[in-house]
């Protein structure tokens, strides 16, 4: 009777033991196809990315990692809270939920498991101190991060930022990082300062990334180094030194590869042509100035979000008015509250119209 009792008692453990649920989409499978649950199993580990579960009948398998869509683990609750947060779309409740998984679980696979999860939870909760903090912990580890996955910077003024400049500078001095990963920490840290507006951040990580092998071959070491020369640019900019703004955009101009960067660096330059006109109130300088900011109409009118092209159409027609041409002015006002009306323009267009004897609604 004692030996019955005895098996009893190991079979309800062992069936407690055994109920965890694996959730696997093999390869080929559409993406919203319902994934294969194996449930009842006893996960035994993650080893060169097969994670291994047993049956209840004590057959051992074996799948790959990018076939698992999602993990139900018996002795893991949090874990368990947050998978099911994150289905329901609650991302910002599963981040506590899975940091505290990394720190209390005795699975260093489940730790392992957890962080991409975790950066993505953290990204689409805007947790950027968390996210950033994970995602250069990610690649200190050599793990290979998407860009997609890469954190969003917040904009300046962030409370997150100057606690995720410290994590992410930490990152960067982990000893023999292999340089592809170090490149992509600082390219990281460098958009960090940049949002902070720490002059001698940037100029310091700018120099380490040159000396890791940043080069313009490499897309993200690329764009950190060309927002750093934006930086600079709109930095002689805010200090009126408009020669100095307009040659570093000049001198830079191969480093701005993609839309945005170039019509942020023609918007500078036009600002700084329009700052020496002021200076010099000379009627050559105004016109250089206006034809300066109609070339970022030009090239950048048809661009998704037509960046700077409604700033740009408002100064043109201001500087026109200093020249004496009141009705092209009209003209180009009335064309801003036509084809921009939501942009921040629009209404000061608007008022200009009206000042000039018109009505914004007028064709």
């Amino acid at each position: 009777m004692l030996r019955i009792v005895a098996l009893s008692v190991w079979f309800s453990l062992a069936t407690a033991a055994l109920a965890d649920t694996v959730y696997v989409r093999p390869p080929g499978t559409p993406a919203d196809a319902q994934p294969t649950p194996y449930e009842d199993v006893n996960v035994t580990g993650v080893t060169d990315g097969q994670i291994t579960f047993v049956t209840i009948g004590g057959t051992t398998i074996s799948k790959d990692m990018t076939t698992v869509t999602g993990l139900m683990l018996n002795d893991e609750p949090l874990f368990n809270d947050a998978q099911t947060d994150l289905q329901a779309n609650r991302p910002e409740r599963a981040v506590d939920k899975l940091q505290q998984t990394i720190e209390k679980t005795d699975k260093p696979w489940l730790k392992d498991y957890c962080q991409p999860i975790l950066l993505q939870a953290a990204n689409q909760a805007g947790r950027f101190d968390i996210s950033s903090r994970t995602y250069v912990d990610l690649l200190v580890k050599g793990a290979d991060v998407a860009d997609k996955d890469r954190p969003t910077v917040p904009a300046n003024g962030s409370n997150y930022l100057d606690d995720a400049a410290t994590a992410v500078a930490g990152a960067a001095d982990t000893p023999n990082l292999p340089r592809p990963q170090l490149r992509q920490i600082l390219s990281f840290l460098l958009e960090i300062d940049l949002a902070r507006q720490d002059q001698n951040g940037i100029d310091s990580v700018k120099q380490r990334l040159v000396d890791a092998g940043g080069n313009p071959s490499d897309p993200t070491t690329a764009g950190a180094l060309a927002d750093a020369k934006l930086a600079d640019a709109r930095d002689a900019l805010d200090k009126n030194q408009f020669d100095q703004a307009i040659a570093l955009i000049d001198a830079s101009r191969s480093a701005f590869t993609d839309p945005a960067r170039q019509s942020d660096a023609l918007f500078i330059q036009a600002q700084a042509k329009g700052g020496l006109a002021q200076a010099a109130n000379d009627a050559n300088a105004w016109r250089d100035a206006a034809i300066a900011y109609m070339r970022v109409v030009a090239d950048f009118k048809d661009t998704p979000g037509a960046p700077h092209v409604a700033d740009s159409l408002f100064a043109t027609a201001g500087i026109l008015e200093k020249l004496n041409q009141p009705d092209k002015a009209r003209e180009i006002y009335l064309s801003i509250t036509h084809d921009y009306p939501n942009a921040p323009a629009s209404a000061q267009a608007a008022d200009a119209v009206r000042r000039l004897g018109g009505s914004a609604g007028a064709n």
